[in-house]
């Protein structure tokens, strides 16, 4: 376990010297990089969604993603912000889709701010993945209650949401 930790730190550094231009990338004899490390950088277009989208109609005022990938790592950067949000038949949890990639795993927690929920007794937010899924999902907690999904049921039709998301996860 420690040698894959130091192999994915060297080969991120390596990653990193190549990007900035060094003149060698020598590995101590101890440590083999992989032949091939990934590197790639662009941009997506967040959208918001439910797990049943059923009439969900979104105007969006800001939708804007930044992504890089290193290694089996997407670190993204993304800011969505709505004009207009209406439903009456869209249902289960919010979904925050359109990641550069599906995740590796389930449950890598990803920094967020949303405004436009509400859900008495709980402060704190923050993005989750589902493996094999090119979205997040937001999830609630606060002191003295157990964490949640934020769903239908804390997201008033009608109203505007403004989400931020940063962080990294795996990917295959």
């Amino acid at each position: 376990m420690i040698r894959r930790v130091i192999r994915s730190i060297v080969s991120v550094a390596v990653a990193a010297l190549l990007v900035f231009g060094a003149t060698s990338t020598a590995l101590p004899e101890s440590i083999t990089a992989s032949p091939t490390i990934r590197y790639a950088t662009g941009t997506c277009t967040p959208t918001v969604t439910f797990a049943t989208p059923g009439d969900l109609a979104v105007t969006y005022g800001l939708q804007f993603c930044n992504y890089t990938v290193i290694g089996n790592r997407a670190f993204v950067s993304m800011r969505i912000a709505t004009a207009s949000f209406t439903y009456t038949t869209a249902s289960g949890l919010i979904r925050i889709a359109g990641l550069p990639f599906a995740a590796a795993s389930s449950s890598e927690t990803l920094s967020a701010i949303f405004g436009g929920y509400t859900a008495v007794g709980y402060s704190q937010v923050a993005a989750e993945t589902t493996s094999g899924q090119s979205y997040l999902q937001i999830t609630a907690g606060g002191s003295g209650v157990a964490p949640t999904g934020i769903g239908s049921g804390q997201v008033a039709s009608g109203g505007t949401l403004g989400i931020y998301v940063s962080g990294f996860y795996t990917i295959p």
